[in-house]
């Protein structure tokens, strides 16, 4: 797959899905939870429609009725190398 240009709301979810944030930068979860139809469930529709998610699940019961969503290895991929492109901008 050909990297594509990721929106800022895109990365935001993508980091939080897997853990992803400063002083710490390594991968402990891969989860995402959102309300149906809300405006994070219509980024991840795009993030499934482009390949670098899947939708776990139609709904979670137990995170009261929310959509589940795992990113793919090449949604993985592409959050790792953004996240240490902003790194190496920070350091300069």
């Amino acid at each position: 797959m050909a990297d594509v240009e990721l929106t800022d709301d895109e990365l935001s979810v993508m980091r939080h899905a897997l853990g992803l944030r400063r002083p710490h930068p390594e991968l402990h979860r891969n989860h995402y939870v959102c309300a149906p139809l809300s405006d994070d469930d219509r980024v991840w529709q795009r993030l499934v429609d482009l390949g670098l998610a899947r939708c776990a699940g139609a709904r979670v019961e137990w995170m009261g009725g929310g959509m589940f969503y795992k990113l793919t290895p090449e949604g993985k991929r592409l959050v790792r190398e953004s996240f240490h492109e902003q790194e190496k901008a920070l350091e300069e």
